[in-house]
This record gives structure tokens, C-alpha cells and sequence, in this order.
């Protein structure tokens, strides 16, 4: 029946680009479920499916995000310029193809390269599409429904359901309070510089309490961090300081209902440091995480040039590491019988990494993760007035928790966080482009006419009709 559903959804999808080409309003209204879509776990078809393998990837998997992405493509006119990140992205690939060669199951890195393939296909729809200077808005409007909605459930979740850390939408609560924490500083940006949209205002507000009630300990260290740089940025940008007062005592409000919450998170960090966190070792080990990345390091010394991409949790029991770090691991009875036994993994995107892919894949990667977010601190910084500037500050700081939660977490490859990732960088890559283009453009030699006047060169766009909403 799968089949069938996803033959009908593929065979709709080029007329569906079709009438959306013609339909530039209906394009940014599908900019906008693009954004929203990564919030709400859309609907996938997994073929040839491994779902108890504790992976990144687990099958080759098609969302309907995915068959969104393909229409849009039939739908946008031809780049002009070529994707972003080019280097480090096909450096990045290479050698997570190469990795297949010594892997213990090809297989499961070929599903990991197959997402791979889908996220470099959204970062080319992404950058072309914000060629449009409506996109970059309407795709975080897309991405700020995505962080309201998530309050109600979590909501429902804690005080209906009882459910001690709430995932909202989201298949784990990691992955929804690092998603969370990504958009939630681009709202305080807008708000900080004086911008009143309610969308702003509703992210803004509720985002602080849905990570509070994940009980994400990472993601709670995250929000104290983006928060503190979002201030300082603001202050340091000469923002009214009324404004940001006002900001500021919202924070703190909600910083009261974290006070509030705070027994079940003191509860929750001394279950985690008794060894209750996820999975505990048989012997009853303190910190699990320390004994997944433990492993990696052990794997990368053993294998210099990497297991292979997506190998960890299958090279952490079948290559023996499960007991070198906590004996008796593979016959608990947490994993059922030892053959179906695939483990853990590493909680330290970047340990995981060196594991996997060994130093030729950590470097291109480490570039991928901080180059989007140094360009958005360097361009965000240098427009000193405007909305782009405010997007691009917002983002870098989005992107600032991300990579340090990816310390203590690895669902930088879950599907959801990666979805957002790679639609953040393209929205970065194409308004940081823009401000270069205007910035080479204002520095050019004034001409001047036959009368003598001076001639101000200007920028020439295809923007569309001015409107209320219109962000630049």
C-alpha cells in the first residue's frame, strides 16, 4: 500500500510545479509549509527499513517535505548563481563515500548518504528561492508556527499525558528543544530591534517554556547561552535601550517559570548523574554519554581513517567496544538478543564524526557547521541597520547553541534538526550574498552624467510588489 501511496504523491509532484510556477503567491505560501514542516514530523515513506538500528539513518527514507522540495524545484526559475558551500560540502560527501569502502554494513552508510543527497537538494531550493526577498520571511514564518505549535502539545503532554520530558511534536525532546532554540533567537533579534509582529512575539514567548519543559539539559544550557549573546548583541548594536528592557523583563518572567519547574529539573540532572539517563550500563555506569564517547575515541585510535558513516551503533557491539567500555553491554537485556543488539550513540556529534569518518570527513564537516554561522555574525554585524542584518544576527546565534549543543548531542543528523539546518544556511548563504552585492555595489567609483550630476549606482532586483509585509 506504501508503494502505491508514494507512486501516486511522485507522479503529482512535476504538475504540481507546474501550476506553481505560474503562481508566485502560492510559492511563498509554500515557502512557508516548507519552514513549518521540520516542526511537525511529516509523514514519511521508509524503503527498505531498518527501525530498530539506534542510527542516524535508518532506511531510505522519502517525507513529504522531500516531495515539496522536488515541486519546488520544477517551480523556481534556474539559479543564477551556483549553491553555497560547495567545497565543503563535496569534500564532505567524498568521504563519506569513501567510508562505505572499509564499513562493516555498506548498507547502513548508504542510507546516511542518501539523506545527505536530499539536504544538499533542500539547500539548492532554499538559496534559489530567497532570490525572492519575500523568502527568507516566509520561510521563517514557517519555522516560527513550527515553534508555537509546539507549546500546546508539550503543554498537553506534561499536565494531560504526564509526561516527565516533553517531545511536543517531535520524536524525541532533544530534537525538539535543539530545533526550538534555533529559531528562538532570530525572534528575539526582530523583537530587540523594535519589530511588533505577533508571530515574533508568540515565538519569542513560548519557546523559552517549551524548551524549559523538555527538561533537555543541553537544550536548557543552549537557551541560556543564545539568550546572553541575543542581549549582548542588541546592546551592542546601539539598540533603544527601552526596547530592550522590555524584552528583558519578559525573559525574566519566564525565567520565573523556570524557577518554578525547577525541582523536576534538579530531579532530572541528579537521575542522570545516578546512571538513569537513557540506557543505563549493566554495572550501573554514572554517565552513559561517557561511555559512548569513550568508544568513539577508542574507534578512531583503532581506525584512523573512520568505521564508515552511520557504523557507530553496529561497530559499538559487533566490534567487540560495547564491552571494552562497560562489560556485559551486549548481553543486556535493554537491547533484547545480542545479534539484534546494535547499541548506542555517541552523544557528541563531533566524537561521532571522527569515529565514522575519521579526520578527511571531520574537517570538511567542522566547515560546514561553522561557516554558515560565522557568515551570519560577520554580515549580520556589518549592516548595521535594516532587517537583513537583524535575520543574520538571529541565525548566527541559532547557530552558535546548535553547534554547542552538538556537544552533548548528535541529532544534528536527525532528520528534523537537519531539515533545519540546511534550510537556516541557504537563507544565510543567499541574504549574506545579497550584502555583499550591495556593499561592492556602494563602493564603486561615482559616475557622473553629461549635466554633472552625480549618478548613485543602484541594485537592481526582481523584487516584487512592495507591500506591508514586505521585510527589506
Amino acid at each position: 500500500m506504501k508503494h502505491i501511496v508514494f507512486a501516486v504523491a511522485l507522479l503529482a509532484v512535476y504538475p504540481m510545479g507546474r501550476w506553481l510556477r505560474g503562481q508566485p503567491r502560492h510559492q511563498i505560501t509554500a515557502l512557508v509549509i516548507l519552514g513549518l514542516l521540520p516542526f511537525l514530523s511529516p509523514p514519511d515513506i521508509n524503503f527498505v527499513s531498518y527501525e530498530d538500528y539506534r542510527g542516524d539513518s535508518r532506511g531510505f527514507e522519502v517525507t513529504l517535505l522531500d516531495l515539496l522540495v522536488l515541486a519546488l524545484c520544477v517551480a523556481l526559475p534556474p539559479a543564477k548563481r551556483s549553491s553555497p558551500f560547495r567545497l565543503a560540502r563535496y569534500a564532505y560527501l567524498v568521504a563519506a563515500v569513501i567510508s562505505l569502502i572499509p564499513a562493516m554494513s555498506p548498507l547502513f552508510g548508504a542510507f546516511a548518504i542518501w539523506k545527505l543527497l536530499r539536504m544538499y537538494v533542500l539547500l539548492e531550493v532554499v538559496t534559489r528561492a530567497c532570490s525572492d526577498v519575500r523568502a527568507p520571511q516566509a520561510l521563517l514564518r514557517g519555522m516560527m508556527l513550527g515553534v508555537v505549535a509546539q507549546f500546546p502539545m508539550v503543554l498537553y503532554q506534561r499536565y494531560v499525558l504526564h509526561v516527565h520530558q516533553t517531545p511536543g511534536w517531535f520524536w524525541h525532546q532533544n530534537a525538539m528543544a535543539m530545533s526550538v532554540n534555533l529559531v528562538l533567537p532570530v525572534a528575539l533579534a526582530l523583537l530587540l530591534s523594535g519589530r511588533r509582529g505577533w508571530l515574533h512575539v508568540a515565538a519569542a514567548a513560548t519557546a523559552p517554556l517549551t524548551v524549559v519543559l523538555s527538561i533537555s539539559r543541553g537544550a536548557l544550557g543552549a537557551l541560556v547561552l543564545l539568550t546572553g549573546v541575543s542581549f549582548t548583541v542588541a546592546m551592542a548594536r546601539g539598540q533603544p535601550l527601552r526596547t530592550v528592557a522590555l524584552v528583558a523583563v519578559a525573559m525574566v518572567l519566564a525565567a520565573g517559570v523556570l524557577l518554578k519547574a525547577g525541582d523536576t529539573i534538579i530531579a532530572r540532572f541528579e537521575s542522570a548523574s545516578r546512571g538513569e539517563a537513557e540506557v543505563a550500563t549493566p554495572q550501573g555506569e554514572a554517565d552513559t554519554r561517557a561511555a559512548f564517547n569513550k568508544a568513539a575515541v577508542l574507534m578512531l585510535k583503532d581506525h584512523p581513517m573512520g568505521i564508515g558513516i552511520n557504523q557507530f551503533s553496529l561497530v559499538f557491539v559487533q566490534g567487540g567496544y560495547a564491552d571494552r567500555v562497560a562489560p556485559g553491554w551486549s548481553d543486556s537485556a535493554s537491547f533484547g538478543a545480542p545479534d539484534h543488539a546494535y547499541g548506542a550513540v555517541a552523544h557528541n556529534i563531533y566524537w561521532l564524526t571522527l569515529a565514522e569518518l575519521g579526520l578527511q570527513g571531520f574537517v570538511p564537516f567542522l566547515v560546514l557547521v561553522l561557516q554558515p554561522m560565522f557568515e551570519g555574525f560577520r554580515y549580520g554585524w556589518r549592516a548595521r541597520t535594516g532587517v537583513r542584518g537583524d535575520l543574520l544576527l538571529g541565525f548566527g546565534t541559532g547557530l552558535l547553541a546548535l553547534n554547542s549543543q552538538g556537544l552533548l548531542e548528535w541529532t544534528w543528523r536527525q532528520t528534523e534538526v537537519g531539515y533545519l539546518f540546511w534550510m537556516v544556511a541557504g537563507i544565510v548563504a543567499a541574504l549574506s550574498r545579497q550584502l555583499r552585492a550591495a556593499g561592492t555595489d556602494s563602493r564603486r567609483r561615482p559616475q557622473h552624467t553629461r549635466a554633472g550630476q552625480e549618478y548613485v549606482p543602484r541594485i537592481r532586483t526582481r523584487a516584487p510588489r512592495a507591500s506591508s509585509s514586505e521585510p527589506y
